[in-house]
């Protein structure tokens, strides 16, 4: 068949000399899809699903790609909404006491090691927390630790958020 014969068969067509509601052809061939959807085949995604999936070598590459990227970015802390450090009541030592927190969050990470544990459990099962703690230290008011996302609960109905006692670590 040539284009032309193709094009007067379109217009043929279009004018109804030739409808037909029935179709001509399969919308896949039945050797793709012999039992039913292929979305029932896929794994559910769990969070174990989820962190199995990220441990292959494509999927590990691209998420150590952002995780490295965002947690070298350089940081610091500042007054937002244009606002001056001045006009904070003791802004200069605030900011210096929270940047020194966040250096040093708790007594085994750095504030690149935190982020980075944080950073995995967002990029590969959209969750991720910290658990904050006080220290009872005016220099060093909050302790930070990270927490496996995949363990918290959450509790709409009172407000509180609980973890899977199993997932506790001891500090």
């Amino acid at each position: 068949m040539t284009i032309k014969e193709s094009f007067r068969g379109a217009l043929r067509r279009l004018a109804g000399a030739r409808v037909s509601d029935q179709r001509r052809t399969l919308a896949l061939p039945s050797m793709l899809v012999p039992y039913g959807s292929r979305v029932e085949a896929l794994p559910k995604p769990t969070p174990a699903n989820l962190r199995r999936f990220a441990e292959t070598p494509i999927a590990r590459k691209a998420i150590n790609t952002v995780k490295d990227r965002v947690a070298g970015m350089k940081w610091r802390i500042q007054p937002k909404n244009g606002r001056a450090l001045a006009e904070l009541l003791q802004g200069a030592e605030r900011v210096a006491i929270l940047t020194d927190n966040l250096d040093a969050p708790n007594s085994d990470d750095s504030f690149r090691s935190l982020a980075e544990q944080i950073l995995e459990d967002v990029i590969v099962g959209g969750f991720g927390a910290i658990e904050l703690q006080l220290s009872g230290n005016p220099a060093r008011p909050l302790l930070l630790y990270p927490v496996d996302g995949a363990t918290i609960k959450m509790r709409p109905q009172d407000g509180t958020v609980t973890r899977k006692r199993s997932a506790m670590r001891s500090h």
